[in-house]
């Protein structure tokens, strides 16, 4: 469903960017359709790694990095409008993720690209897409 989804706001966009901010486990990333630019990051070299074997990609599309080093490219103007950026975040925190400070930069990203995350459920939100229970697709 959620590919199906993904495609279908690629499909309907002027975006040239797919990104993956979490993709060490993403069963989403390899299905994505309709646009060239297909990048992925997470902060495990090793899941970076497995997924780019899965899909043959190069170092160019495939970084370990945290997700924070998104920002500066995604709210530059020379992004605004261009990436449509789809997020699987950790479900729980830890001492290298806060979901609250996550949701604050996606909140930023989102006023100059589109955003989907996939999560629990989200106060004050409403889900596009009900995967399974408690599991939601948001745009942000």
């Amino acid at each position: 469903k959620i590919v199906e989804y993904l495609n279908d706001a690629i499909k309907h966009s002027r975006a040239v960017f797919y990104i993956e901010p979490f993709v060490g486990r993403s069963i989403t990333i390899q299905h994505i359709s309709g646009i060239n630019n297909v990048l992925g990051t997470d902060i495990d070299p090793e899941k970076v790694k497995s997924i780019m074997t899965k899909m043959n990609g190069s170092e160019k599309s495939f970084r370990a990095c945290d997700y924070k080093t998104w920002s500066k490219p995604l709210l530059s103007d020379a992004y605004k409008g261009k990436c449509i950026i789809y997020c699987e975040p950790p479900r729980k925190g830890s001492e290298h993720f806060s979901i609250d400070e996550f949701l604050g930069v996606v909140k930023e990203w989102s006023l100059k690209n589109k955003v989907f995350m996939r999560y629990s459920k989200l106060k004050r939100r409403k889900p596009v897409l009900e995967i399974s229970d408690n599991d939601f697709l948001y745009w942000m």
